[in-house]
């Protein structure tokens, strides 16, 4: 017996039969966690923000149509659930400014320190982009999603993904270098 496929089940869903949408659940709730994690760095609403995805995806199942993967559906939904909520909250990080200290304040005497120093001036770089920029990155390096699919999320053609995706990395590599020399 073969598993269904994303959309299959997202038919089932659109269909009347909800507890299709659990083994969805199951394959995106990690990668939209993280998705999340990468734009909102806050846990928390993190774990709000994936929950509140597959609620509007129950919410608007009748707007899946077939000639569309599940994948770029789901992450489209996601983006504008993220949109929305920045929207009505005003906010990118709930975090205090201590607590952000306290996430830099690593030890620097091992390996595993030193990478994790390395990931967090990454992460540092990646706030300071601009949330169209970041979001592009996220979505292409970090959740390995298609130009074709960012695309659709977005609605924009490959081409133009391509070369937003290409500046947004050399505004990143500009600001992580930038912070680099400065040390």
């Amino acid at each position: 017996m073969s598993e269904e496929t994303d959309e299959e089940l997202m038919n089932r869903v659109k269909a009347g039969h909800l507890g299709a949408m659990a083994p969805l659940f199951e394959r995106y709730q990690s990668p939209l966690y993280n998705f999340f994690m990468r734009l909102t760095s806050n846990a928390e609403q993190s774990k709000d923000l994936t929950q509140s995805v597959f609620l509007r995806a129950l919410k608007y199942r009748n707007s899946f149509n077939d000639g569309y993967r599940f994948r770029a559906w789901i992450y489209r939904l996601s983006r504008n659930l993220y949109y929305d909520d920045y929207r009505k909250n005003k906010r990118r990080n709930e975090y205090s400014l201590e607590e952000r200290e306290e996430k830099k304040a690593l030890p620097t005497c091992n390996t595993d320190a030193v990478q994790e120093r390395a990931r967090q001036e990454l992460n540092d770089a990646l706030d300071q982009l601009q949330s169209n920029d970041k979001e592009l990155i996220i979505m292409s390096k970090y959740q390995g999603l298609k130009y074709k699919e960012i695309g659709k999320i977005i609605g924009a053609s490959v081409p133009a993904i391509k070369s937003k995706v290409f500046r947004a990395m050399n505004k990143l590599r500009e600001i992580y270098f930038e912070k680099e020399i400065a040390k």
